[in-house]
Parts: structure tokens; sequence; C-alpha cells
């Protein structure tokens, strides 16, 4: 008989066993002792179920990821206090099939290849089974970056457990060797390339075409631009805004775009930056340092808060030293007011002083748009097309579209996955026409970044 169920995976592993076996097997098998006992005695306070043992290793269900998170910390807080077990463990969900007493299923294989990255003392969980937990206080964690894993299709996000009780977290002790580390570095590479060509041609146009806008304005008086990098956003309160965190920071870096005088980092830069670095940015000092890696001057953090009903918009403006200059927040009673809490955050922080003349900037929802469901399969799409699953943001992409057709930037990120990475049956004359049709109310830059695509087709 077999039954098919979706279940939290725990893959256990000891480090070098077979190494330790050759040198004493008594104490090798001790070790395997020690790793069955208290696996045995946790399985029951978690309501758990032992599948198998892999002479090295062990295969568990649970029926929650948070009771398989919570039972892997423990294990490894008995195992590392007793130090006599070098033990590590991968943490998935996924869908099983149960026959005969053996377990079958894709996501064994990924619990066991999340598992082999580890060392010793080590918990790490897919991407799938932190999303169960990331909003759990009683449990912390790690970005560790983006993996390939053998008989894997897709890349995957993996995250490693940093609770107190746990051996320090140290990645450069992972086994690189057993998958393969997606860089951004190349991501980062083209990102800035297309962003110089883009203050090239915008410089060009500022000086000989003429243009009476503010950037061109404030460049021609030889005033310089203030930089701005927009870091992910807190989000709290609700697993339903995660979207947020990324998505943020496109919508306040274009909003900046958008004020005489100001211009922000591309945000594929900074989040990009972010991910391969958040373990080092705590501190307004560090983020410091990392606006000044991506060549800004100043730099905002913020936060989104779901109380009750209600949703708070906070924005923090810093210094090129990592001062607090500016501080404000609104409250919105739904998420239908995101775009007109980000204009209001953007008035009364960044652009006070532009705003005190009487000049007046482009609303966020004619940039992007006035439907939210729109707006967010939108930031969705540009979250899966910066981590590479460019058919699932095809697909985001199209969904906005579909809601609302004026998106210039919805059109602009399709065209971009569909011919670089994606066929979507549109052709590349469809999409940025689409762009170019309704780019009137974008910041400069992104205006002249659509029409050098279309120049380039």
């Amino acid at each position: 008989m077999s039954t098919r169920r979706l279940a939290a995976i725990m893959f256990t592993d000891v480090v070098g066993y077979t190494a330790m076996m050759e040198k004493d097997e008594q104490v090798a098998m001790k070790v395997l002792a020690a790793h069955k006992q208290d696996l045995e005695e946790l399985s029951n306070k978690y309501n758990s179920e032992v599948i198998e043992y892999f002479g090295d290793g062990s295969l568990t269900l649970f029926n929650s990821v948070h009771d398989a998170v919570a039972c892997a910390r423990e294990l490894q807080e008995r195992l590392t206090h007793d130090g006599v077990v070098p033990l590590r463990v991968g943490v998935h969900i996924g869908e099983v099939l149960k026959q005969d007493g053996k377990i079958f299923g894709d996501g064994v294989n990924v619990a066991s290849r999340v598992e082999s990255v580890g060392y010793a003392g080590t918990v790490l969980l897919s991407q799938q089974a932190y999303d169960k937990v990331k909003n759990q206080p009683e449990f912390q964690f790690q970005d560790i970056g983006e993996f390939r894993f053998k008989n894997v299709e897709k890349p995957m996000r993996v995250y490693a457990l940093i609770d107190k009780g746990l051996p320090a977290f140290d990645k450069r002790n992972l086994n690189y060797d057993k998958a393969s580390r997606i860089s951004r570095t190349r991501t980062w590479f083209y990102a800035g390339l297309i962003l110089l060509v883009i203050a090239l041609l915008t410089a060009a146009l500022m000086i000989f075409g003429g243009e009476d806008e503010g950037h061109a304005e404030q460049q021609l008086q030889g005033n310089k631009l203030l930089k701005l990098a927009v870091f992910p956003f807190d989000v709290k309160g609700s697993s339903d805004m995660e979207y947020l965190k990324e998505g943020l920071v496109d919508v306040v870096s274009t909003k900046i775009d958008g004020v005489a005088g100001f211009t922000a980092v591309d945000p594929n830069m900074t989040i990009g930056y972010y991910k391969e670095q958040s373990a080092e940015l705590n501190t307004p000092a560090q983020f410091a340092r990392a606006a000044a890696e991506l060549g800004a001057e100043e730099f905002i953090l913020g936060n989104v808060i779901k109380l009750g009903e209600d949703i708070r918009l906070k924005i923090s403006q810093y210094s090129a030293a990592g001062e607090l200059k500016t501080t404000e927040e609104v409250v919105i009673k739904n998420l239908n007011d995101l775009l007109g809490g980000v204009d209001d955050l953007i008035r009364q922080t960044v652009a006070e002083k532009f705003y005190s003349t009487g000049q007046t900037t482009t609303a966020a929802q004619t940039m992007f748009s006035s439907d939210m469901e729109a707006l967010q399969f939108f930031l969705e799409a540009e979250e899966k097309r910066r981590l590479g699953y460019y058919e699932e943001a095809s697909r985001l992409y199209q969904n906005a579209l579909e809601r609302d057709s004026t998106m210039p930037l919805a059109w602009i990120g399709l065209w971009q996955v569909c011919s670089w990475s994606f066929q979507c049956g549109l052709s590349d004359k469809e999409m940025l026409n689409g762009a170019e049709r309704y780019s009137d109310e974008l910041p400069l830059k992104w205006r002249e970044y659509i029409r050098l695509s279309a120049d380039w087709r």
C-alpha cells in the first residue's frame, strides 16, 4: 500500500564518518549510537517519524517545518554540547510517497542536497522550508546564497539557522564542491553597464538635445546629482507582504529618479549587493560603507509593519557617514494606498527642499499602476527575474499587463526576460512598443533606456 503526503523532511549526516571508521571503529559506532538515541527521543517530542537510517545519516518526516527546525536545533544543541557527533542537517518541505516503509519523492533528494552543503553543527533550510518559518520569532536565519544542485531543476536559495546554542556560523566553511553557487558578480556587471550607458545617453541628451528637465537643468548649471542607495526594506507582521522587501527598492528608487537633483543606484545592483553581504549589514555605519561601494553618497533604510488593520511605512535617510538625517513614517489603511504613502515619505524626506520651492514630481502611481494587483504581479516578477527564474517572471509580468496594459516597466521587464532567456510568444517590437507608448511619465533615464533598447532592436 502506498500513501502520498506533504511533509517537512529532515535529512542528517554524520560528517567524516568513513574516516572515523577507518581510524577507530568503536568510536565511530559510539557516534552513531549517540546520534540515534538523541534523534529517537526528539522524534517523539516533535511528533515525527524516523523513516530510515543510512549508516551515517537519517531521514525523518514531520507534520510541520516549525517542528522540523525546532527538532534540528535541539538535536544540534545536544550533540554539539556533548562534543561527540559532528552532524549536519538539511530541512525541506515537499510531497513524498511512502511505500513498503520506504520514502520516495524529489523532496528527499532536495533535503539531502541542502544538507550536503553544510558542515558539522549546521542546520540548513531550502527556500520553501524557510518561507514557512521566516516570521517565527524563535528562529534566526542567515541567507547564504543561491545554489544549483545536482538533479534539481531550478536554482535554490539556502538559509542557515543561526540561533544561540548553535556553533557560530561561517559560510567560508560550507562545502561548495557539493553544489554550484550562483554568483551575482555577472548580474552586477551587466546592471552597471546598462546604467553607465543610460547615464551617458542622458548626459548627451541634456547637453545636446536641449531637454528642459530638472536633471538637465541641474547638469547644465554644473550641480552634481545626489546619488542615494535604497536598501531592501524590513517587512514584519504579514508574510503576504514579503514581496515588498525588494519591491519597495524598485518603487522608491524609481520615485527618487523622478526628483530633480537626485538619482538612485540601480535596484538590481543594490539588491544583489545586499544579498551577498547581508550578514555584514547590521548597523548604519556598515550600510554607509555598502552605499559608498555602490557609488552613493547617501542611503535609505525602511520598514513596513502590519499593525492590526493598519500598515506603517517608515523611511530613514542617512548621510555618507551613516548619520541619521531624517526619518518619517505614514500609516495607510490598506495596500491600495501604498504608492500614495511612498509619495508622502519621499516628499517629507529626500525631496523636502525640492517641494518647498513649489515644484512637483510625477506620482508613483502614475509611474507604476493604480491597480494594486498589477503592481504586486510586477514587483514579484522583478524579484523572480533577479533570481534567474525567467519563465516565472514572464508569467508574472504578463499577469501584471493583463491587469494594466499601461505599465511601461512591466513591458520592458517582459522584454528583458523573453528576449534574453525565455521565449514568450511576443515579438520584441510588440513589447518595446508597449514600453515606449506609456513611458512619458517615467524618469528621464528610464525613458532613455527604453528608447535605446528599441533602437538596438
